[in-house]
C-alpha cells in the first residue's frame, strides 16, 4: 500500500529509485486513496517539485490511469491513430484518431503529430458478445447436448450427465482461481473478435481493468449499471406460490400488489410481521415467531434458559404439526439458537424492530410458522427479483436487465409460457433484455416490440439443447431487436465470430434469406449498443463514441468476411482506446506508445496453430497487487489445469478448453460439421435419446422442489 510522505516513506525512497517512487505516488492518488489534508498537501508539493523530471520519464507514459466515463488505465501519451477501411466504404481509406478512450476523429485525412497504426483491415464497431457465463468458459463443449431437451429447467435438474459435466468439474475452480478463469475467458472472447462481454456476475473483482469490457461493470460502460439474472422467473415457486395463491385473485379482478398483499394476509406472514415489529424481542417471542410456541420464555433473553428448554422443544417438534426426525430436531435447534441469540451482532434478541428487518429474519433458517415456499417466494424473488427489478426500470437513463426467458423447444408447454408469466408480474417493460427468447410467439414478440424489449439470440446453444432456435425471421418481422451472444462454451461456441459463422450457416440451412450478413453483424454492433440504450456511445465508427473497435483482415463483401471470418484474421482489438490484441507488429508499435514494461506475449503458444498474434497487459490492477501469477496465459493455464485436476467429476472429467480452434480438433471438427450433418439427426433421434436418459416429456419445472441455480444472480 503506498503512503504519504513519513519516516516510513523517507525510508522506502532511501530504497528505491525515485522516478519509481513518484509513480508510486502518482498511482496511489489515481487509485483513489484517501489521505489527511496535511498529507494531500505534501504530496502534491512533491509531485508540482518533481513535475518536470517526470516529463521526461520513460515509465510515465505506464502510469495508469482511470478516469471517468468508463475510460480505465488510459496511459498518458493515450492519443493515437489506426487505419484501415470501414465496413460501409470499404474502398476508400480512413484514420480513425482515438483520444482518452474516444473516437476522436474519422477521416481520410492522415493526422499528424500521432502515431499510426497502418493496416489494411476493415474497421468494425467493437463486436459484443452479449450473453455469456464468463467463468464456465473454461470448460470443453458438450458432447451429450444432442438437442434432446424440453426446456433449460429439464438438463439443470432432471439430466444428472450436466452436473457431473459441468458443475462437479468446475467445483474446484475457487477463490483466486475463478479469477483465473475469468481472464482465460476474456482473452479468448478477445482473441475471436469480441471488445464486450455479459454475464461476468459476481466475478468482477478479476475482471475490472483487465481486458475486454464487462456488461455488468458500471466503469466499462460509461458509469452505468446493467443487470443480469440467470432466472427472471422460478417456476417452483410460481407453481407453488403465485399459481396457488396469487393468481387466481389476479383472475377475480386484483392487481399483483393486492393479490400478493391478500397472500400474505392468509399465510399470516402479516401478522407474523406485526408482532416482530410490535413485541419485546425475547426467547419466548423468538420461538413463538420460529415454532408457535413461547415454552414460558416471553420475558427472558438467557441463551442458558434457552438450553434448559431444549428437552421441551425437541418433544414439542416430535409431535404435531411438525412430526419432525431425531435429525432434523438437530438441525433445527442449531438454527434457532442462531436465530434468536445469532453470531456477532445478528440476533433477533437485538434487531432493529421495523418491517424490513422483519423480513429479513422471515427468510432465515428456521422459521417453521411460515410455509418455506411462501418464505422463499417473498425472499427469493419478490424482494430479490421482481421488487428489485421494478426499482431499477424506474431509474433514469441507460438501463438493461439481461435476464433467461422462454428458453427451450418453441412448443414446449412451459417454454411457451414464461413471457406471459413475465407480463403478468408486471417485468416486461423497456429494458429488459431477453436471452434465448424461444418460445415467444408471434403475439409475444410483438408485445416485447412495443415495449422496446430485446431479445439476444444464441442460435449454437440453442440447437445443441433443444435442436431449434429463436424464430428470427418473425422476430425481426414483428420488429423486435435483436442481439447475439455465444451463450457458454460447454454448449456454445468457442467465440463470437463462430457464433455469427453458426448463425450464418443454419440460416441457410432452413433457407432463412431475410436475414443479411450485415444484419448479422448488426447484431454484434449497433443492436447491441441498442439493447443497452447506448446507440450514442458505442455500436458505431464515429466521432465521440466509445473507441472500441474489432479489425478483421478482409477480401470482398466486409459483412460476408465477417461471419466467415476465423480467428486469424483478427487484426486488432481496440478497448476504452486501448489496442490490446492483434497482428504481433501493431502489438510491438502500441506497447511502446503506452510505454509498456511487460513485453507483449505471443500467441497461440500452439505449434499446431498457423498465424501468430500478440496481446498486451494493461498495468496491473488491485487484485494484481494482492494476487500474484495472474497476469500471462502461461500463469492462467497453470492454475487452471490445477483446479481442473480437482474435478469431482466420476465420469466426464474435463480439461482446460483452449484459447483458439486451431489448437482443439474435436471442437473444430464438431462445430464444422453440426449444421450441416448432426442437427438433423439429433432431431430425428431425440425421442429415443430421450428415452435412453429417462426424460419424461410430460415434466414440468412447476413441479421442482427448488429451482435455483449456483448463480441466480449475475
Amino acid at each position: 500500500m503506498p503512503y504519504p510522505l513519513s519516516k516510513l516513506n523517507r525510508k522506502l525512497l532511501a530504497k528505491t529509485s525515485y522516478e519509481d517512487w513518484i509513480q508510486n505516488r502518482l498511482e496511489s492518488i489515481i487509485y483513489g486513496k484517501v489521505y489527511s489534508f496535511i498529507e494531500e498537501v505534501d504530496v502534491i508539493r512533491w509531485l508540482l517539485l518533481s513535475a518536470f523530471i517526470l516529463a521526461s520519464c520513460a515509465n510515465f507514459q505506464n502510469t495508469a490511469n482511470e478516469t471517468k466515463h468508463g475510460q480505465r488505465f488510459i496511459a498518458s501519451s493515450e492519443k493515437w491513430a489506426v487505419s484501415g477501411y470501414l465496413a460501409d466504404k470499404p474502398k476508400e481509406k480512413v484514420y480513425v484518431v482515438i483520444s482518452r478512450g474516444q473516437i476522436d476523429s474519422v477521416s481520410t485525412s492522415k493526422p499528424s503529430g500521432v502515431e499510426i497504426v497502418d493496416t489494411n483491415a476493415i474497421i468494425f464497431p467493437g463486436f459484443m458478445d452479449m450473453h455469456s457465463h464468463v467463468k464456465y468458459n473454461i470448460l470443453p463443449l458438450w458432447d451429450l447436448a444432442q438437442s434432446q431437451f424440453l426446456n433449460r429447467f429439464e438438463w439443470r435438474s432432471k439430466f444428472s450427465d450436466y452436473k457431473d459435466a459441468v458443475s462437479a468439474n468446475m467445483r474446484g475452480v475457487r477463490g483466486d482461481t475463478v479469477c483465473a478463469a475469468v481472464r482465460w475467458a476474456e482473452i479468448k472472447a478477445m482473441a475471436g473478435g469480441a471488445t464486450a462481454i455479459q454475464g461476468i456476475g459476481g466475478d468482477s473483482k478479476c475482471a475490472r481493468g483487465f481486458g475486454i469490457n464487462n456488461i455488468e461493470i458500471p466503469e466499462d460502460f460509461n458509469d452505468i449499471k446493467f443487470r443480469s439474472m440467470t432466472d427472471m422467473i422460478m417456476p417452483d415457486l410460481l407453481g407453488s406460490v403465485f399459481q396457488k395463491y396469487i393468481e387466481p385473485n389476479m383472475k377475480k379482478g386484483m392487481n399483483y400488489e393486492k393479490a400478493y398483499k391478500q397472500m400474505l394476509d392468509d399465510n399470516k406472514v402479516t401478522s407474523w410481521v406485526e408482532f416482530f415489529v410490535k413485541e419485546n424481542h425475547t426467547v419466548g417471542n423468538g420461538l413463538k415467531l420460529l415454532i408457535g410456541n413461547d415454552f414460558g420464555l416471553e420475558r427472558s433473553t438467557s441463551q442458558s434458559d434457552f438450553r434448559k428448554a431444549e428437552k421441551e422443544i425437541a418433544q414439542y417438534l416430535s409431535g404435531p404439526p411438525y412430526n419432525a426426525s431425531e435429525k432434523d430436531i438437530e438441525k433445527q435447534m442449531i438454527a434457532m439458537e442462531t436465530w434468536i441469540f445469532g453470531k456477532g451482532s445478528d440476533s433477533y434478541l437485538k434487531a432493529r424492530k421495523d418491517e424490513k428487518k422483519a423480513y429479513d429474519y422471515l427468510s432465515k433458517g428456521g422459521v417453521l410458522t411460515v410455509p418455506s415456499s411462501i418464505r422463499r417466494y417473498i425472499g427469493m424473488f419478490e424482494t430479490s427479483v421482481r421488487e428489485s427489478a421494478l426499482n431499477y426500470y424506474k431509474t433514469s437513463g441507460p438501463k438493461a436487465i439481461v435476464a433467461h426467458l422462454s428458453e427451450g423447444m418453441r412448443k414446449d408447454a412451459y417454454n411457451k409460457l414464461e413471457y406471459a408469466y413475465a407480463k403478468k408480474l408486471d417485468l416486461t417493460k423497456k429494458g429488459l433484455v431477453v436471452i434465448h427468447g424461444v418460445g415467444l410467439s408471434t403475439s409475444d414478440l410483438r408485445d416485447a416490440a412495443r415495449n422496446d424489449i430485446s431479445i439476444v439470440w444464441s442460435p449454437f446453444s440453442n440447437l445443441l439443447l433443444y435442436g431449434e432456435t429463436l424464430d428470427v425471421k418473425a422476430a425481426k418481422a414483428a420488429g423486435v431487436n435483436i442481439a447475439i451472444g455465444v451463450d457458454w462454451t460447454p454448449t456454445g461456441s468457442k467465440h463470437i465470430l463462430d457464433e455469427l459463422n453458426l448463425a450464418r450457416r443454419y440460416l441457410d440451412h432452413i433457407r432463412e434469406k431475410s436475414i443479411s450478413n450485415k444484419d448479422l453483424v448488426e447484431m454484434a454492433t449497433v443492436n447491441a449498443a441498442k439493447a443497452l440504450q447506448m446507440e450514442k456511445q458505442i455500436g458505431k465508427v464515429e466521432r465521440g463514441y466509445n473507441a472500441n473497435l474489432t479489425l478483421l483482415s478482409c477480401k470482398g463483401d466486409p459483412y460476408d468476411c465477417a461471419v466467415n471470418a476465423d480467428q486469424s484474421q483478427v487484426e486488432l482489438i481496440v478497448v476504452n482506446g486501448q489496442g490490446l490484441y492483434g497482428e504481433p507488429s501493431h502489438i510491438e508499435k502500441l506497447a511502446k506508445v503506452f510505454g509498456d514494461r511487460d513485453e507483449p506475449e505471443s500467441l497461440p503458444r500452439s505449434n499446431k496453430c498457423s498465424f501468430k498474434k500478440a496481446i498486451r497487459f494493461l498495468p496491473p490492477t488491485d487484485f494484481d497487487r494482492k494476487a500474484s501469477g495472474y497476469r500471462s496465459v502461461p500463469d492462467l493455464e497453470k492454475h487452471l489445469d490445477a483446479a481442473l485436476r480437482k474435478s469431482e467429476s466420476r465420469k466426464q472429467k474435463a480439461s482446460l478448453d483452449p484459447l483458439f480452434n486451431c489448437e482443439d480438433d474435436k471442437y473444430t471438427k464438431r462445430f464444422a460439421e453440426y449444421i450441416e450433418k448432426e442437427l438433423d439427426r439429433n432431431n430425428r433421434s431425440r425421442s429415443s435419446s430421450r428415452s435412453a436418459a429417462k426424460l419424461d416429456s410430460k415434466w414440468t419445472p412447476f413441479t421442482l422442489d427448488d429451482a435455483s441455480t449456483e448463480e441466480q444472480e449475475e
